[in-house]
């Protein structure tokens, strides 16, 4: 038999020969990574994600996958090595991506049983199907040549102690850039907000300028992992008889094909339950165009127009008042390093803020506009600054809220500082065929020129905004 033939016959020996290691396998090695670093947030059958993986179609797509790990773009992760540990974290270790590479030579499916499924500290688990659930009455589609849109769903709600909710959407993820709920009163409801609901002829009506006189915020996740929560004890929400929630959306119109109809799982205790804070500030987010400030009106760089073009009619008060509550002015505008042909304008953002409750920070998160290239969240300590949240490269896409691996406690009074770092430069617009922004990249040329911002909740508009969940206490 010649030297050839015996060094095939060994290799089928070997391949074949129980005990020996064949390399990763998909149920052992690879699922638990893309389920909990890829599929969990982002690629399952709803999710923002183009693709839902599973064995099939990470095998298809493995190639492309290997070389969005390697460059760092995937999976996304925004906040950077400043912040504190942060549970749940989707950054990849060297091991794992080696682990993907080599399935991706050879990727075996593997036994079932050899499967463990990932732990989460931040995972929803109720343990039990829902006792209620809030629903839209009727469907509901945006007028699809609107980039962004706010709406509000009045729904009725059953009294009692929340304990956990989960969002139910009605479309995919990808439709929507977050979600949540308020508890209000039956006489707000059946005051205030019945005359509005319908009004335009459209199911619910535009709540840009937000909910009035709510009793509770359900707003601890956005569009992002599990789409719930589950408070810890002793917390909840209390729901009072005779109240009303309202579901608010915002909207991806440009992205919806079919109309949606949406509400919110909830999960009630037996007793009554303890109130969690939500503590929010804002910074101010104004950013003249490069060139300067238009004294006539009619110019898109004047304020006066971007008040005027505003979606909510009372944001040119709100941004100044924001600016005006940071100690800060107008003025302060007309100093900046005005110039043509200036690719890149950097307009920074801070305000300083004591926190209202005494307690413990459980969660934190910032919101801005797809002009923002970074935020940051700081708490002064012994009279020196302590970063509890970093994004140095913003992205609207990946906006999220994240759970601290260790609560930060806190006293009334202790000062935060929120820092938002904006561009309204030539490269920095959005694109004048769609209007919109570049995801994790510049817009489609050619560009729309700048225009003033101010505060607003349109997504061209601008904004910067900290959130905290706090458990009260000593």
């Amino acid at each position: 038999m010649s030297r050839s033939s015996l060094s095939i016959i060994a290799a089928i020996l070997c391949a074949c020969a129980p005990g020996l290691d064949q390399g990763p396998s998909w149920h052992k090695d690879v699922r638990p990574i893309v389920e909990s670093k890829c599929a969990r947030e982002c690629h399952h059958q709803s999710g923002v994600g183009i693709v839902s993986f599973d064995y099939e179609s990470t095998k298809a797509f493995a190639p492309l996958m290997l070389a969005k790990m390697d460059s760092g773009e995937m999976p996304p992760w925004p906040p950077g090595p400043a912040s504190v540990p942060l549970a749940d974290a989707r950054t990849l270790s060297k091991d794992q991506i080696e682990i993907f590479r080599s399935w991706t030579l050879s990727p075996i499916l593997g036994s079932p049983s050899d499967y463990k499924e990932p732990q989460y500290q931040a995972r929803f688990d109720p343990g039990r199907d829902p006792d209620f659930t809030a629903m839209m009455s009727t469907p509901y589609k945006g007028i699809q040549s609107a980039s962004d849109e706010l709406r509000c769903f009045l729904v009725p709600v059953r009294a009692g102690s929340v304990k956990a909710y989960r969002l139910r959407f009605g479309s995919p993820q990808d439709r929507y850039h977050h979600a949540g709920a308020q508890i209000v009163s039956g006489s707000v409801a059946q005051t205030v907000l019945a005359s509005l609901d319908g009004k335009d002829g459209r199911p619910g009506w535009d709540c840009g300028g937000g909910v009035p006189e709510y009793l509770a915020n359900l707003t601890h996740t956005r569009v992002g992992p599990d789409t719930g929560y589950v408070y810890p004890e002793p917390f909840g929400v209390s729901v009072p008889p005779d109240s009303w929630m309202v579901l608010n959306f915002h909207y991806q119109p440009f992205k919806q094909t079919e109309p949606d109809q949406s509400g919110m799982d909830l999960w009630y205790a037996s007793g009554p339950v303890t109130a969690m804070v939500l503590s929010s500030f804002t910074a101010p987010s104004e950013t003249p165009c490069p060139t300067g400030i238009d004294p006539d009106p009619s110019h898109a760089c004047s304020r006066e127009y971007a008040v005027a073009h505003a979606l909510v009619p009372t944001s040119g008060q709100q941004s100044k008042g924001i600016i005006d509550g940071c100690g800060q002015s107008l003025d302060d505008y007309k100093n900046l390093p005005f110039g043509p042909g200036q690719d890149h304008f950097y307009i920074t953002g801070s305000c300083i803020k004591p926190v209202t409750v005494s307690g413990n920070i459980t969660t934190v998160g910032g919101h801005a506009h797809p002009n923002t290239k970074s935020l940051r969240i700081e708490m002064e300590r012994s009279g020196s600054w302590e970063t509890i949240l970093d994004i140095p490269r913003w992205s609207w896409v990946w906006e999220s809220k994240y759970l601290l691996e260790n609560p930060i406690k806190v006293k009334a009074s202790d000062r935060m500082r929120l820092t938002c770092v904006y561009d309204n430069g030539l490269l920095a617009q959005p694109s004048a065929y769609t209007h919109e922004y570049g995801h994790d990249a510049p817009a489609i040329p050619p560009l729309d020129p700048p225009e003033y911002k101010i505060w607003d909740q349109r997504k061209n508009a601008s904004m910067c905004i900290a959130d905290f969940d706090i458990e009260p206490g000593e």
